[in-house]
């Protein structure tokens, strides 16, 4: 008595051809979704903000001297310097500035420091002292519909971003949304 046994599994041929498949829609749909992450100049800007300060609090531990994030909100330049160079402008320091640029589109909103209060226009100095640490502040950054707000605390591994406006002091030091 031999009974016959019903197949079990896929063949090759299957698989091979879901496999193409796959691939083909993965090739459609992956550099639109790329497209999407990384060609926005408002999280680029927000991006080197954050890469901005993380290498400012790089000098001041790396040099064991305080540094200072100039931030000119009317051009949207970011500007590194130790703080021997903040203090005379016309002092060489051990390095040239760091300088970066915002995206042409994105402008800055305000910036709200803990010793500054909120600036809407000139340059405003951000501190690190020489152990890394930031003065707190919230960086505004805006395009012609949507805000991203960039915050910086002392104690913070890096700065956050978050997609919407920051309310100073209230959410300085925590994550909540202004509707909660």
């Amino acid at each position: 008595m031999s009974a016959e046994r019903e197949p079990q599994g896929f063949t090759l041929l299957e698989l091979l051809v879901v496999s193409v498949l796959l691939a083909i829609m993965l090739g459609l749909t992956v550099p639109r979704i790329q497209g999407l992450l990384f060609n926005d100049p408002l999280k680029r800007s927000a991006r080197l903000v954050v890469s901005v300060l993380n290498e400012a609090k790089g000098k001041a531990l790396e040099s064991e001297q305080g540094t200072v994030v100039l931030i000119d909100i009317s051009s949207g330049g970011l500007e590194i310097r130790y703080q021997q160079q903040a203090a005379n402008r016309n002092s060489i320091g051990p390095e040239a500035p760091v300088k970066a640029q915002l995206e042409s589109s994105v402008n800055l909103g305000s910036v709200w420091t803990l010793t500054g209060g909120q600036k809407r226009s000139g340059t405003v100095p951000l501190w690190i002292n020489r152990r890394g640490m930031v003065e707190p502040s919230i960086i505004e950054l805006k395009d012609q519909d949507r805000i991203l707000s960039v915050k910086a605390a002392p104690f913070a591994a890096e700065a956050e971003v978050f997609d919407y406006a920051l309310v100073p002091p209230a959410f300085l030091f925590t994550g909540a949304s202004p509707n909660s």
